[in-house]
């Protein structure tokens, strides 16, 4: 196999974000043109780039925001609103229980990290 081939190869599977790629513009009316079903999801997927999950992935999330979450520049990267937090009696259970595997548990004691 020549080098060549590896290289183009690799830059083929790094390929920058879609968001530096192209206009939040241009995303923006492809996607909609999706969702609106003018734009079929084989030319979405050529024009943006991406495999057709990620362009359901696109859709999914444009579907679940708001007019106003959709004209912010990053509406591709919006995160979640689910706290990855657990509650403080959750929290504090959790610890006393590896307190007691570490230090008391007759089958853990000094061998557990």
């Amino acid at each position: 196999m020549n080098i060549k081939n590896i290289y183009t190869r690799q830059k083929q599977v790094r390929r920058e974000q879609l968001h530096k790629r192209m206009g939040w513009e241009n995303i923006t009316q492809i996607v909609q043109g999706f969702v609106d079903r003018t734009v079929s999801a084989r030319v979405a997927c050529q024009w943006l780039g991406i495999a057709r999950s990620r362009l359901y992935e696109l859709r999914q999330k444009w579907q679940g925001s708001s007019a106003e979450e959709r004209s912010k520049k990053g509406w591709i990267t919006l995160h979640s609103k689910r706290s990855s937090r657990l509650d403080s009696e959750v929290q504090s259970f959790l610890e006393k229980e590896l307190i007691y595997l570490k230090k008391q548990s007759p089958f853990f004691k000094e061998h557990f990290n």
